[in-house]
């Protein structure tokens, strides 16, 4: 190389200037509090933490980030780790959703046979109520439902076996979801389950507010209806 070229080289390519800053996003620092004490201090220990739930299916999954000063890095999904922990999901569609406000109400939502879907719920931004109902025709809970708040600085995944309805409660303004399924959305197969169910009971955390809901929402059957009409899910 020429002296003229190495020259105009490094003239245009100057070093690299790294800066250092201790500055993290609130966020981040919320994160970091709230993992120091489960870090390993390997960047490469990406763990994920299954806790079963009290319907059996049902789990909350709990991601162990490797954090710095520059922010953080998770672990959602890996077919390995999820193949270690018994959770044997083959996820085909995955999807964002957006709740502007807070106190938006969706659901009840239930899949049926041939669609029959499981489901993973991760908030990206945010905090959720999940609330699932158990529709397996054949299971002791049959009927019974539970919640799981989902926080983004909580780093928490739903993870939901097939025989499940989904409804969902936005806490804040400005959620957003990351949603999977392992099978595929059916129009043709999908029902609900009216949201404010006076035989489910679900306690849902308005506070005297009113909720922002779909009209189809709104008009979903009872779940004695979606009871006599289909009897529950079978696997």
């Amino acid at each position: 190389m020429s002296s003229y070229l190495s020259s105009t080289l490094q003239a245009s390519h100057p070093p690299c200037l790294v800066v250092h800053s201790s500055r993290v996003s609130p966020a981040s620092r919320l994160i970091q509090e709230n993992f120091k004490n489960l870090w390993d201090g390997s960047e490469m220990a990406l763990k994920i933490e299954k806790h079963a739930r009290r319907l059996g299916g049902l789990y909350e999954l709990v991601s162990i980030p490797y954090t710095d000063h520059r922010g953080f890095m998770s672990r959602i999904y890996d077919d390995k780790v999820f193949k270690e922990l018994g959770l044997n999901a083959i996820w085909v569609q995955e999807s964002r959703c957006y709740y502007a406000k807070k106190n938006i109400v969706k659901g009840f939502h239930a899949s049926l046979q041939p669609m029959l879907e499981g489901k993973s719920v991760t908030p990206m931004r945010g905090e959720v109520l999940w609330v699932v109902v158990d529709v397996r025709k054949n299971s002791p809970t049959f009927g019974q439902w539970e919640s799981v708040r989902l926080s983004a600085t909580k780093m928490n995944t739903l993870y939901a076996e097939r025989g499940f309805a989904h409804g969902s409660i936005s806490l804040t303004d400005d959620v957003e979801l990351l949603l999977r399924a392992d099978n595929y959305y059916s129009e043709e197969t999908g029902t609900g389950i009216l949201w404010c169910d006076s035989e489910l009971n679900v306690e849902w955390p308005l506070d005297g507010a009113e909720p922002i809901i779909l009209e189809r929402d709104k008009h979903y059957p009872t779940f004695r209806e979606f009871r006599e009409k289909h009897g529950g899910v079978i696997l």
